[in-house]
C-alpha cells in the first residue's frame, strides 16, 4: 500500500496544473485517505541552521536573491529548537539538486535532505501561487506560531570545563567501524601538529570523525583544504566539545587518550526524519542517514595507514592578453589610476589623469570606444563601479566650486543623479570618495574615501544609512597594532554579495557577508613574498576562488584563496609587458581576465591568469 501511495503522489505532482488534477485529487482522498498525502516525504534544500535572528536574515536574503520560480517553499522551520532555512518541496532528487547548486556558492554548507514538511513547525513561508485545484503553500509571507520556542539545552558537561563553542572540522559521519578506519587514516595522513583534538564523537547514533578545537574560523580554514583532499565533503562546524560523547580522541600525552564506548549514549539506530537537524549557530552539525554519507574509499586491511596523503598544489602563470596605451583618438593614457569592468557588456572603464582627468571606455575586445570628459561633467574622477544594469558610478573629488560627489550615469553615459555629501548634514561635507561598489543583494552603495574610517553605506536611492567600520586587528586576536577603526582605501563586492574592504595602512582585507556580518581578515603586512607593503586595490574572482590584491610599492599582484592562503605572487618592477611601475588598481572582467592600472608606465595591462594543479604524493 505504501508503494502505491508513493506512486500515486508522484503522479499527482506530474499532473499539477492540468484540469485532470482536481477530480483525481478527490478520488485519491477517498481511496487512500487524507493521511496518504500528509505522510509523504519530499526532498528539500537546507541553507543552514541558526538562531531566530540569523534565520530571519538568511530567509530575507534568499527571498531577495532567488527568482520567484526558485524560491518555491522557501521557509523557516523550527526543528529541535533550531531555526532552519529551507527551500523547495521536490518529488525527485535531481530537481532538488538544481536548487542546491543554485545556492551552494553563497551557502557552501547547504545540504539536500529527505524530510516531511509539517505545518506546525513552519515559522515563516514565502507566498506561493496556487494551482487550479486551489492547492499550494499557506498564503502570504506569514508567520506561524513556533512549534518549539525553547532554546537548545546542553545535555552534558563541555570538554575543557567551559561553555564556549569552538570551530572544528568534520571529515564525515559513519557507522562505528568506518569511523575507526577513517580516524586511523587521518591519524597517519595528518602531521603531528595538525592532529590536535582528532576524535570520534557519537551523535544520535552516528560516529562523526572530527579534528581540532579552533578559537577562530581562519585557523580551521587553514587546515580544511588538506582534509578535503581525501574527504571532499569535509566542512567547518561551530560546536561544543562534550566529553560524554567522545569515544576516541588523540593526544600526544598517553594519559589523555580516551578509548571507551559512551555508555550513556543511545545505540546505533535507523535515523528518523525528525532527527535530520542538529546545529550550532551559523553551521550545520549534520546527523545524516547512512545512505546519505559519501565517504572516501578506505581499504579493509590494516595497510590503510600506509596510504600516502595526496597534496594538490595550485600553480599560476600569466599570459599577456593586451596592453592598453591609447584612447579612441590615439592619445596616450595619462597615468591610469583606476579600472573597473562591466561584467555583462564586457566594457572596461579606465580613469585617467593628466590634462584629461576623465575616463576612457574600452569595448569587450579591448579596443577604445569613447572618452568621457568635461562635456559629460567628468572632470575629477578617481574611481568607480558599473552595476548589473550598466549604470556608472563615478567618485569625483572637489574641483573649483563643485564639491566632492558621487555622479551616477546611465548605460548611455548620461548623467542621471549626483549625490553631494554635504546634504547629509554636519561633518559630511569634507568626505571625498575614492572607490565605490554596489551590492547585488541589497542595492546598497559602499564608498571608500577620506577623511574617516571604514566605508560609507548609502541606500539604493542615495540616502545615508550608516558607516561600516572594521576594527584594526579584527579577526586576529593579539595582533592589534593600534586601537580603533581602520581606514579603507578600496572596496569591492563579489558576485555572491560578499564585501571586501582593503586597508593600505594595515595591509588587511576585511571580508563581510552581504548582511555585513564579519567573516574574516586576509593579508599580512611586510616587504617579502606573499606579504603586502602598500596595497591599493582588491578584486575577486569568486568562480575561481581567487582574491587579487595589487601592491603599489612592491609592484606586484598577490593571489589568495578564499580562506586567505597565499597562492602566488606575480609581476615585479619593470617596463616590459608583465612588469609594473607602481600599479594602482585592478579588476576582473567578463572573460575572467585580470585588468591592472600600471600608473607610471602609463598603460593598462590585461592578463589571462592560467592555473595548473599538480598532485604530489
Amino acid at each position: 500500500m505504501a508503494v502505491l501511495k508513493n506512486m500515486v503522489i508522484a503522479l499527482m505532482h506530474t499532473l499539477r496544473g492540468y484540469r485532470v488534477f482536481p477530480p483525481l485529487l478527490l478520488i485519491l482522498f477517498v481511496l487512500l485517505g487524507q493521511d496518504a498525502l500528509a505522510e509523504q516525504e519530499y526532498y528539500t534544500v537546507q541553507a543552514g541552521s541558526y538562531d531566530q535572528g540569523g534565520a530571519e536574515k538568511h530567509y530575507s536574503m534568499l527571498a531577495r536573491t532567488l527568482s520567484p520560480a526558485d524560491r518555491d517553499y522557501l521557509r523557516i522551520e523550527v526543528v529541535q529548537g533550531y531555526h532552519t532555512v529551507r527551500v523547495g518541496r521536490f518529488v525527485s532528487r535531481p530537481e532538488a539538486k538544481k536548487t542546491l547548486d543554485l545556492i551552494h556558492g553563497r551557502y557552501p554548507g547547504a545540504v539536500l535532505l529527505s524530510a516531511y514538511i509539517k505545518e506546525e513547525r513552519i515559522r515563516k513561508i514565502v507566498d506561493q501561487p496556487r494551482d487550479e485545484g486551489g492547492n499550494g503553500a499557506p498564503p502570504s509571507d506569514q508567520e506561524a506560531p513556533p512549534a518549539i520556542a525553547a532554546p537548545p539545552v546542553l545535555d552534558g558537561p563541555v570538554l575543557g570545563g567551559d561553555d564556549r563553542e569552538y570551530y572544528t572540522i568534520q571529515a564525515g559521519s559513519y557507522d562505528a567501524l568506518a569511523a575507526e578506519k577513517n580516524y586511523s587514516a587521518l591519524l597517519e595522513m595528518l602531521e603531528k601538529k595538525d592532529r590536535d583534538y582528532l576524535r570520534i564523537e557519537v551523535i544520535k547514533g552516528f560516529h562523526a570523525v572530527r579534528i581540532g578545537r579552533f578559537m577562530n574560523r581562519h585557523e580551521a580554514e587553514t587546515l580544511l583544504p588538506a582534509v578535503q583532499e581525501k574527504y571532499a565533503g569535509a566542512l567547518i562546524l561551530s560546536a561544543y566539545l562534550r566529553s560524554e560523547r567522545i569515544s576516541r580522541i588523540w593526544s600526544p600525552e598517553p594519559v589523555a587518550q580516551i578509548d571507551k564506548p559512551p555508555a550513556e549514549l543511545p545505540l546505533e539506530k535507523e535515523p528518523h526524519p525528525e532527527e535530520e537537524t542538529a546545529a550550532a549557530e551559523g553551521e550545520l552539525e549534520p546527523v545524516l542517514p547512512v545512505t546519505e554519507v559519501v565517504a572516501p574509499e578506505v581499504k579493509e586491511s590494516a595497510d590503510v595507514a600506509e596510504t600516502p596523503a595526496r597534496v594538490v598544489k595550485r600553480e599560476f602563470r600569466k599570459n599577456i592578453v593586451a596592453n592598453l596605451v591609447a584612447d579612441e583618438q590615439g592619445q596616450p593614457l595619462h597615468y591610469p589610476s583606476s579600472v573597473f569592468a562591466d561584467t555583462n557588456s564586457g566594457e572596461l572603464f579606465v580613469v585617467v589623469g593628466g590634462s584629461k582627468k576623465g575616463g576612457v571606455v574600452f569595448g569587450p575586445e579591448y579596443l577604445p570606444e569613447v572618452s568621457l570628459g568635461a562635456g559629460r561633467d567628468v572632470v575629477s574622477s578617481v574611481g568607480g563601479f558599473i552595476d548589473g544594469a550598466g549604470n556608472l558610478y563615478l567618485c569625483q573629488q572637489a574641483l573649483g566650486e563643485k564639491p566632492s560627489r558621487l555622479s551616477i550615469f546611465n548605460s548611455a553615459f548620461f548623467l542621471v543623479k549626483e549625490i553631494f555629501f554635504s546634504d547629509f548634514g554636519e561633518g559630511f561635507a569634507d568626505f571625498a570618495p575614492k572607490q565605490a561598489a554596489v551590492s547585488p543583494v541589497s542595492g546598497a552603495i559602499y564608498l571608500a574615501g577620506s577623511p574617516g574610517h571604514g566605508v560609507m553605506v548609502l541606500g539604493r536611492n542615495g540616502e545615508f544609512l550608516r558607516w561600516l567600520k572594521p576594527e584594526i586587528g579584527q579577526g586576529r586576536p593579539g595582533k592589534r597594532e593600534k586601537i580603533g577603526p581602520d581606514s579603507i582605501v578600496d572596496v569591492t563586492i563579489d558576485s555572491g554579495g560578499d564585501i571586501y574592504l582593503l586597508s593600505e595602512e594595515t595591509s588587511s582585507i576585511y571580508i563581510y557577508s552581504p548582511l555585513e556580518d564579519f567573516i574574516q581578515t586576509v593579508g599580512e603586512k611586510g616587504g617579502v613574498y606573499g606579504k603586502l607593503s602598500r596595497p591599493r586595490g582588491v578584486a575577486v574572482d569568486r568562480k575561481r576562488g581567487i582574491i587579487y590584491v595589487v601592491d603599489y610599492l612592491r609592484h606586484s599582484i598577490i593571489l589568495y584563496d578564499m580562506t586567505g592562503i597565499v597562492l602566488a605572487e606575480l609581476g615585479g618592477r619593470g617596463i616590459s609587458p608583465g612588469w609594473f611601475n607602481f600599479p594602482t588598481d585592478l579588476a576582473v572582467d567578463r572573460n575572467q581576465n585580470l585588468v591592472i592600472a600600471d600608473f607610471f608606465n602609463q598603460r593598462v595591462q590585461v592578463w589571462e591568469i592560467v592555473e595548473e594543479r599538480r598532485i604530489s604524493e
